[in-house]
């Protein structure tokens, strides 16, 4: 196995030696930023199903949309929180403190979107989610479905429910406790769990700069130097002079795209009312895509965003129901394999409406004529074909819970029917009928 970690490569940018560091100017002094705390990340690295020892994984903090608007061509750099080793069944766990980060790094309620990469030294995955402190892990601002599932998952014995993501570097497959592609709505049964969700890898090498790069800035905060020594270089731009590993917008956006969130089967005599943002804002978790060398895109993690608005449509009988919302591009300079397209903003709720057709599901409970069932206490599902980009259909999820309400109101005596044996209070998805 090769494990050299050396590289230089031209880029347009110019060449790139790994050997300089980086300049925090301007942002909070991030030493603390992985000194302890509860568990950022954890999870198990496979090959084909059986766990690795020894395998990298490094944490990374992207600076938030809102900050990198205010610092608009000249960016903002990932931020490296830690490097764990996988023990001999593959699990790994990476300590951190979420409220220790620079304030360019945390969302309105505490939340840091996380870059997470899994590198052996000759195949390597990347992933990236959005985790909040515990005290904001509630329904509709958890990422995953099934919070209950989070926490019975045994990755985190310190009792935090930040979600655990398993890699399998022989398949470059990447999942996350509790939420298994599989699962989610649109995925055809056929499919293998392995060939589910596009594969989400960089080059090798970019990943191994990276690496290198969040483990000598942890060796710095041990040390205690207070100072973040990255394995790269700067750069000439057309603005000045810009440090390597910068995260910047490349100026391009995909305005009002769709979001599909929710199905709402029923029929004329029970219809359904949809509200999103029941307590004044909504959360949504999006996909991330990857833009490879030669343009094409790969799943690449999701991301959790808001929007202090709310809407309501009645009248919704097997329906699709959507909304629309705003991509940005970015890229990490010197590191062209390292270019997403990410959710941005939210352009508007409860704007887009489909024929869905019509499901019975079997597991069913009678209602009487006037009463109104409502998804309250019931889970959401992911939607595999959630937001329609140019070039790619990412997942999407917008919890029930207590954000988004779908109230079935009974103009006759019928069913509430959900899509599992739970019935429909514990179901992913639900169905009326008579």
């Amino acid at each position: 196995m090769n494990h050299k970690r050396a590289w230089r490569r031209g880029v347009a940018l110019g060449a790139v030696v790994l050997a300089a560091s980086l300049s925090w100017t301007g942002l909070n002094a991030p030493a603390t930023a992985a000194a302890g705390g509860t568990a950022i990340a954890g999870g198990r690295v496979t090959d084909n199903g059986l766990g690795i020892a020894n395998v990298d994984v490094a944490v990374f903090a992207h600076p938030t949309s809102a900050a990198l608007d205010r610092a608009g061509a000249a960016g903002l750099p990932l931020l490296p929180i830690a490097v764990a080793k996988t023990h001999a069944d593959g699990t790994y766990k990476v300590p951190g403190n979420l409220a220790a980060l620079p304030a360019e790094y945390r969302g309105d309620e505490g939340q840091v979107d996380l870059l997470i990469i899994a590198d052996d030294g000759q195949r390597s995955v990347q992933w990236g989610h959005t985790v909040f402190p515990a005290v904001a892990a509630r329904a509709g601002i958890m990422r995953v479905a099934r919070a209950n599932e989070q926490a019975q998952s045994g990755r985190f014995s310190d009792g935090s429910l930040e979600p655990a993501t398993d890699f399998d570097l022989a398949t470059g497959r990447a999942a996350e406790a509790g939420n298994p592609p599989e699962e989610w709505v649109g995925v055809q049964p056929s499919l293998s769990a392995g060939s589910s969700r596009a594969v989400a890898r960089a080059r090798v090498d970019t990943h191994s700069a990276l690496i290198d790069w969040a483990r000598s800035a942890s060796a710095s905060r041990v040390a205690g130097t207070g100072s973040t020594t990255a394995a790269t270089s700067s750069t000439s731009t057309s603005t000045g002079v810009t440090q390597c590993g910068t995260e910047v917008p490349t100026g391009q956006y995909q305005y009002g795209v769709t979001e599909m969130f929710a199905k709402t089967y029923s029929i004329s005599s029970i219809p359904v009312t949809v509200t999103e943002g029941t307590n004044g804002s909504t959360t949504h978790t999006l996909g991330i895509a990857l833009v490879s060398s030669g343009g094409g895109l790969s799943a690449a993690g999701t991301q959790t965003i808001s929007t202090a608005h709310s809407g309501n449509q009645p009248g919704a009988v097997d329906a699709n129901v959507g909304n629309r919302v705003n991509y940005q591009q970015t890229a990490i300079l010197c590191y062209p394999s390292l270019t997403y397209w990410k959710p941005y903003s939210i352009a508007d709720l409860l704007t887009v409406y489909t024929y869905a057709g019509h499901v019975d599901y079997a597991t069913c409970y009678p209602h009487g004529k006037g009463s109104a069932w409502t998804t309250l206490t019931a889970t959401n599902a992911t939607f595999a074909y959630g937001v329609a980009l140019t070039g790619i259909s990412l997942s999407a999820q917008s919890g029930y819970g207590t954000s988004v309400l779908l109230t079935y109101n009974f103009n006759v005596a019928g069913q509430m029917c959900g899509s599992t044996v739970n019935g429909p209070t514990d179901s992913p998805l639900v169905s009326a009928r008579l």
